[in-house]
């Protein structure tokens, strides 16, 4: 086993910021906003939540998950896809 490092940290960071810079939701075609608690992709703009398995996005409509209107209600003040 190997152990990790700041490095490894800041890259996993940066590649994110860099993957997240350039992925749109698939329905809406506005960026995402990534909840790093509960490893989804979200789209407050068409209402859907995209999993995060094993550092893939899963894209697809019919593996989203569709953000309750509570939820929606919640978003942050300043979301980047709108």
């Amino acid at each position: 086993m190997t152990n990790r490092t700041d490095s490894d940290s800041t890259y996993e960071t940066h590649t994110l910021s860099h993957f997240l810079d350039n992925l749109v939701c698939p329905i809406s075609l506005t960026p995402l906003i990534y909840d790093a608690l509960q490893g989804e992709l979200i789209s407050y703009h068409s209402g859907y939540a995209f999993r995060l398995v094993d550092g893939q996005a899963l894209m697809r409509i019919t593996d989203a998950r569709r953000l309750s209107d509570e939820e929606i209600k919640k978003k942050p003040l300043n979301p980047q896809d709108d």
